[in-house]
């Protein structure tokens, strides 16, 4: 299986940093996290767009054509089908999110079934039934991550589990997150096996760890979802209980579960599945396209059944790992990205899955508004073994350009010279400059001629040479203005050790009379047309 962290590692280029033999590292402005671009808007009409279709689509022919590269690696195309999506979350896009996709059908499969993949190709997609058990969790029964599992399944209590640790300490949220403790399988499942089998499975071999204690993956963890949620249902089965609350609202119409015929007979290469062992099916039994995975992806960051509150709280990690770029989530594998210690973190929100000869890969970057599928099929590969490491790096290298889409919107949006209320001078200049995200303020003075970055230099006590000054987006807007905040810092602070910290966000507005307020009102086209420093103390037009 393909390793989480081959992606998204360059997802930060656009913050480069040196790592001097001697330890001296250089100065990378500290951002606060997700806050470094407003999203980008790419049109489908966009150069951006036109970009990564042109780009991309030539990379994998010759990809495929050659076997492989030297910059990504090798590939089995005689025998490897796959199809790869990346798609947008805006919300103008609902209709048609997709950004770029590309399907290949090996000759292998083709001589095997006699069709070629299409967007609605069914495949089952292991471990990302994870997400959409936990997706339909918060869709039909809310935040419950504090509540024991034992208010909605009681029965739990009368098993024979050890007294070092109880059912009752299994929260929610800890089966969710994958830190309940429990053991990965008690038993595969095959429908219609009873439950009572399930539980006695349970009750010779529950924990590993006590609840919240380390991150270990548990397909048991999401089976009790699935029988929780069946029970609130009122007998209604897990396949049921998905199709009501996420499948028929997206329109997902090749979703579904093994095991369930009218799924199985349209998988790709069915063939090639074991179907004597599906698993649990809340934890490895889905059955999807990457048509109905995009549609998915586009309403989770979009909130097209969840309250944005809930989506926000929902789409962050949530767990450490025993790995500085690994984290985990509910039930994400969350891949912190940056070049450098000092770089800044963007966080991808990912879920690989294998199940027999069939692997597959999902990703959400919030921050961005985009996401990405990958789906294979190899049936010459042994169980479970199916690598996707190429797909993803390739993946991961086309988000860069959605960093990059961002930075240049940012400019063109709220960039360039600003001056005083009468158009008489430049008061104030904001870009983006090569050492840090946000838009670094170059210059800035108020109506009186008052050189206020250097105000500020004194107030924080640094030298005006060495003050690096950033406006960075905050998600306080409306149609009209957009809020955001300052962060101060001084580019010849000294490394602790040679260990840099980043404490910016323990500092915004610490110091009276230094702005972190600016707000930036916005014409009918979406630009600034002025900005207002604090409480429009200073207020700045924008200048042609």
């Amino acid at each position: 299986m393909f390793k989480l962290t081959t992606i998204c590692a360059s997802l930060a280029l656009l913050a480069t940093t040196v790592v001097a033999a001697d330890d001296d590292i250089s100065f990378s402005a500290c951002g606060l996290i997700g806050a470094y671009y407003p999203p980008p808007h790419i049109l489908k009409s966009s150069k951006t767009s036109s970009s990564i279709n042109t780009k991309f689509t030539q990379v994998f022919d010759k990809l495929i054509q050659d076997g492989g590269s030297e910059n990504y690696g090798n590939i089995t195309a005689n025998s490897t089908s796959f199809s790869v999506v990346i798609f947008s979350g805006a919300a103008d896009l609902r209709e048609d999110p997709t950004l770029f996709e590309y399907h290949y059908t090996s000759g292998m499969d083709y001589q095997e079934i006699g069709t070629n993949l299409t967007s609605s190709t069914a495949f089952p997609v292991g471990d990302l039934t994870m997400i959409f058990t936990v997706y339909t969790w918060l869709v039909k029964m809310g935040e419950t991550w504090d509540t024991p599992i034992t208010k909605f399944l009681p029965e739990l209590k009368t098993l024979n589990s050890s007294s070092i640790a109880s059912w009752d300490d299994i929260t929610i949220g800890s089966l969710a997150g994958q830190v309940s403790g429990l053991a990965r399988t008690c038993m595969l499942i095959r429908p219609p096996l009873l439950k009572s089998k399930f539980k006695l499975g349970l009750s010779k071999e529950p924990f590993l760890f006590r609840p919240d204690t380390t991150p270990i993956v548990s397909y048991t963890a999401y089976q009790l979802l699935a029988f929780a949620m069946e029970k609130r249902s009122r007998g209604q089965s897990f396949s049921d209980v998905l199709k009501q609350a996420v499948f028929d609202p997206l329109n997902m119409t090749s979703s579904g579960l093994l095991g369930d015929k009218s799924n199985n007979q349209s998988i790709f290469a069915i063939g090639g599945l074991n179907m004597s062992q599906t698993g649990e099916p809340g934890a490895i039994s889905l059955v999807s396209s990457i048509s109905d995975l995009t549609r998915a992806g586009h309403a989770m960051l979009d909130s097209t059944l969840l309250n944005k509150a809930v989506t926000r709280r929902w789409l962050h990690g949530a767990y450490a790992t025993s790995n500085l770029r690994n984290g985990v989530g509910r039930p994400w594998e969350v891949y912190h990205s940056g070049s450098t210690a000092i770089s800044p973190v963007l966080d991808a929100l990912t879920k690989s899955g294998t199940i027999g000869q069939y692997a597959s890969y999902f990703g959400l970057v919030p921050e961005l508004e985009a996401g990405f599928a990958i789906l294979a099929h190899d049936s010459t590969v042994a169980d479970r073994k199916l690598d996707l490491n190429v797909y993803a790096d390739i993946v991961s290298e086309a988000l860069v350009y959605f960093v990059k889409a961002a930075a240049q919107e940012t400019v063109v949006r709220y960039g360039g010279s600003y001056g005083a209320k009468d158009g008489n001078g430049v008061f104030g200049h904001f870009n983006i400059t090569s050492n840090g995200y946000g838009l670094e303020v170059q210059e800035l003075r108020d109506q009186n001629g008052i050189d206020l970055r250097s105000e500020y230099a004194k107030a924080l006590d640094i030298k005006e040479t060495d003050l690096d000054f950033r406006l960075y987006p905050t998600n306080v807007q409306d149609k009209t203005r957009h809020q955001f905040v300052a962060v101060y810092q001084d580019k010849s602070a000294p490394i602790d050790m040679g260990t840099p910290t980043c404490i910016t966000w323990q500092e915004v507005g610490a110091v009276p009379g230094v702005a972190h307020r600016f707000w930036f009102e916005l014409d009918e086209s979406g630009g600034a047309a002025r900005v207002l420093i604090d409480q429009g103390d200073v207020v700045l037009e924008r200048s042609e």
